[in-house]
């Protein structure tokens, strides 16, 4: 199950070609580019679509009628069945591709834009409909019986947002000063936030569930270096050494640590803590969390 959105040129002479449509995806970022599509993946957000490069062929007469012609030798794909932050990201790579190109839209899905101009609003609320009764069809579990990946909405979208905006950030803070991106692991039956810290480095940190504290230089040369390289943490645990510094707001809260060296109570706390989680946790990707509120509150 997946949405699928047609283009046109808003002016017929102006329609560019498949060798055109390619070039321009080689030169946007995070897109590899073949002879049959091109493939959107995204390595900070875990987000991926398609543009694939194909004939626009109509299975009968009638549909030659409700589609609109001239349309392009593409078509944008996006699999159902996703977090919505999966069309958010999309919005920016579509309404980028249209504006490049000066192109309209064949939008014939339920509750979408139709034949005409594109909307971000429109586009949200057409992918949102049918990706909400896709919620409805799979039921209660994944097919292959593995256990359901709940977020709230706000969370999800705050999470994206950071990991999204996460290079550009690192950028102008410089780099001497380390920004995690976000990943998600499955404990104790839920959907739980982390970022890992190595040896205690300067650090803009955003308020999560785990923060994995990887100790490389602070497990050699300390006291207690018997300790596991790796300590998965709960973020109270390590609040009271983050509250000492400035936090501020991007997509989340976040504390800004920067020094010359690692305090050595600091140093301490980072060298010794013990994994404060379950042990038993997997790192899932965001493609297979849903947005709690939709899925709760799906009719079945």
């Amino acid at each position: 199950m997946s949405y699928d959105l047609f283009f046109r040129a808003r002016i017929p002479e102006q329609q560019p070609t498949r060798e055109q449509i390619a070039d321009y995806f080689r030169t946007r970022e995070n897109y590899s580019v073949s002879d049959e599509q091109a493939l959107y993946e995204n390595e900070s957000t875990d987000v991926y679509f398609v543009f694939l490069f194909d004939e626009v062929e109509f299975e009968a007469e009638d549909d030659r009628e409700f589609m609109a012609e001239g349309l392009l030798p593409v078509i944008f794909n996006l699999n159902y069945f996703r977090p919505h932050v999966f069309a958010l990201e999309a919005e920016i790579e579509i309404s980028a591709f249209l504006r490049h190109f000066d192109l309209l839209v064949s939008d014939y899905q339920h509750h979408g834009m139709g034949d005409g101009e594109f909307s971000s609003e429109g586009f949200l609320r057409g992918y949102s409909f049918a990706n909400e009764a896709s919620y409805e069809i799979i039921g209660n579990e994944p097919g292959d019986g593995s256990p359901l990946l709940l977020l709230e909405t706000e969370k999800l979208e705050s999470i994206w947002r950071w990991n999204y905006e996460c290079n550009q950030f690192n950028e102008q803070l410089g780099p001497q000063i380390f920004v995690p991106h976000i990943k998600f692991f499955y404990v104790d039956s839920r959907v739980m936030s982390a970022v890992i810290w190595p040896d205690g480095m300067n650090v803009a940190i955003p308020v999560v569930d785990i923060i994995v504290l990887h100790r490389d230089r602070l497990h050699s040369h300390h006291s207690s270096s018997h300790k596991e390289k790796t300590a998965f943490v709960k973020f109270e645990n390590v609040l009271p050494f983050l509250a000492k510094y400035p936090k501020r707001q991007r997509s989340l809260p976040y504390y800004h640590l920067e020094y010359d060296e690692v305090p050595p109570d600091l140093c301490e706390f980072i060298a010794s803590a013990e994994t404060t989680i379950a042990r038993t946790r997997s790192l899932v990707s965001i493609d297979s969390i849903l947005n709690r509120e939709v899925f709760e509150g799906r009719r079945i």
